[in-house]
């Protein structure tokens, strides 16, 4: 027996919170009162078996682990849900509210409003009680699995490895009536102009509204391997137009598409995986990224195009953070989650889309996900022959060849289930 009970609530910064610095881009550094779109936090509460299961998804650009584990302890303890079944992902919207307490690109002067981290807490504790208390509605779900032609892709090069999928879930009382659901995307939430102050939760967000006037009720988002995902050879301008026009096109495509099936969810099984992987750089490393940084330098003083300058801009800043961590340290918890017809790899990351689609290919299940930005974050899991030549190649805090392994070991903790 599936049972569900959902829950949205706004988040969108008000009164305190704003004025507020703009995440995700290291262009801008001024603060904002600006506000485009409603912000929102999204939680499901299941209970497969009598088993207790909670995904929430907040409008955020990412969770720290610090934050992840606050609002996972605090549930665990008010409601007695495993820590290992509780999910929290982020829309990873570029042009939301920061919320990190350091910046990601070490800009100092770009610092968290002060209470609004402890806002969040709440916000996602009111949601989930809220799922409690209004109670459970028995469900059957249903999947649709639709491939978006022509608008997203491979951001680093048109016809690259690329995952088009779309992965809908719809939670269906007897009745007909959706009482729940999920969306699982591919595609950076970057479509937004880079220099906008205005807070936005993107293309993720204004997909979820327009799905949330069909359904009835918010369905939670879940960004998918999207690391190298986006509309960048796709858009025809950057900013809420275009925005809207990506965003109506991905509906239109799914409208055209098949019905939705229904699937077997039969219970809850979870395996964990732990990473670790901890180092000093090199001389010969640091050398290299000296190099790196005075060639992007001398490159960026000749490049006259935007999007080009922009890329060298975000990837100098991460190349000198990188220079100045001479130690380092990976390590983070990832899962795999069985619920019968659907299997998730959920992952505090932004996989390539070619890893994505090889723990998919490993999967034995009706319909797997990858559902990243989740329970924290590590950065780009970047593959090996791009360390060179893009942006989150630069950026990466991942020795080369080791997301291959991450990947690797993934796949083989998929396999032994069906050993």
């Amino acid at each position: 027996m599936i049972l569900v009970s959902t829950s949205t609530v706004k988040i969108t910064p008000t009164g305190p919170y704003l004025p507020c610095f703009v995440s995700g881009n290291p262009l801008r550094s001024e603060k904002t009162n600006k506000v485009h779109d409603c912000f929102e936090c999204t939680v499901i509460v299941f209970k497969i078996n009598n088993k207790l299961m909670v995904w929430g998804e907040i409008d955020i650009i990412e969770i720290d682990f610090r934050l992840a584990d606050t609002m996972r302890k605090s549930v665990q303890k008010m409601y007695n849900v495993p820590y290992e079944n509780i999910i929290i992902g982020t829309i990873h919207t570029h042009t939301g509210p920061e919320t990190l307490e350091e910046n990601a690109f070490g800009m100092d002067e770009v610092k968290v409003v002060p209470g609004y981290r402890e806002f969040l807490v709440k916000k996602f504790e009111e949601a989930v009680s809220e799922c409690f208390n209004k109670g459970f509605t028995q469900v059957t779900p249903y999947v649709r699995n639709t491939v978006i032609d022509g608008l997203y892709g491979n951001r680093n090069g048109k016809g690259g490895i690329e995952d088009k999928n779309i992965l809908e879930i719809k939670f269906v009382d007897k009745n007909g009536n959706i009482v729940a659901g999920g969306f699982n995307i591919a595609c950076h939430a970057t479509v937004n102009d880079p220099m906008s102050v205005e807070l936005t939760t993107d293309i993720i967000g204004y997909l979820s509204r327009t799905i949330e006037k069909e359904w009835g009720v918010s369905p939670l988002m879940m960004p998918g391997a999207s690391g190298d995902m986006g509309n960048r050879q796709y858009r025809k301008k950057a900013g809420f137009d275009e925005i809207k026009r990506l965003g109506d096109a991905i509906i239109a495509q799914l409208r055209m598409a098949g019905d939705y099936k229904p699937v077997l969810f039969s219970d809850i099984k979870i395996d964990k995986y732990h990473y670790l992987d901890e180092f000093d750089k090199s001389n010969d490393t640091m050398e290299n990224l000296k190099k790196e940084i005075s060639e992007d330098v001398a490159k960026l003083k000749i490049e006259k195009d935007f999007d080009q300058r922009k890329l060298l801009i975000s990837g100098l800043t991460f190349l000198k953070q990188q220079y100045n961590e001479k130690h380092v340290k990976n390590e983070f918890d990832a899962s795999i989650i069985r619920l019968g017809d659907l299997e998730i790899c959920q992952i505090p990351a932004e996989l390539f889309s070619c890893f994505g689609l090889q723990i998919k290919a490993a999967s034995k299940a009706k319909y797997c996900i990858i559902w990243g930005y989740t329970n924290g974050m590590v950065g780009y899991m970047v593959r090996s022959e791009e360390y060179e030549t893009c942006y989150e190649g630069r950026s990466t805090k991942f020795r080369q060849g080791e997301p291959e392994k991450i990947t690797e070991d993934l796949v083989e903790l998929i396999k032994k289930r069906y050993k």
